[in-house]
């Protein structure tokens, strides 16, 4: 029997699906970490108004766009050990643009690590995401493109 929610989907999703994604994943974050709620409250905004544009700058956004990038190099055979620092090297180009540098990552690479580190760099202006939070992210995005 065939288990259509199970079936892969193309990656990258459609913009409103991903802007939908990426909402869920923030409102995951707001309900298991109460801090980051308050944030949100204490400067009157509410979360399911924000933005899309300012939606896609969260680090909610980050984990979505580098699981798709990493999840397109899975599909097409790459293995962790080239794959992680390829991402690396591209995010880390694109930022060095913008004057960001992002630092080396040490071994064992794996994208819950790199996702991490890629966060801890560049998001660190904001409530820190959780770091059991982040398996649970990237779990949720696999699955919304049918992939384990």
């Amino acid at each position: 029997m065939f288990n259509f929610l199970s079936k892969k989907k193309k990656i990258p999703a459609l913009e409103a699906e991903r802007i939908a994604l990426v909402r869920q994943l923030l409102r995951m974050r707001t309900q298991r970490y109460p801090d980051v709620a308050n944030v949100f409250e204490s400067n009157g905004t509410c979360l399911e108004d924000l933005d899309n544009t300012i939606l896609m700058m969260l680090p909610e956004a980050s984990v979505v766009l580098i699981v798709e990038h990493y999840t397109t190099g899975r599909d097409q055979g790459a293995r962790d050990e080239i794959l992680i620092p390829l991402l690396k090297s591209g995010h880390a180009k694109s930022l060095s643009l913008s004057g960001l540098n992002l630092p080396e990552l040490t071994p064992p690479l794996s994208l819950e690590r790199y996702i991490s580190h890629y966060l801890r760099y560049i998001h660190s202006h904001g409530v820190a995401v959780a770091e059991e939070f982040i398996p649970i992210a990237i779990r949720e995005v696999l699955s919304f493109y049918g992939r384990k």
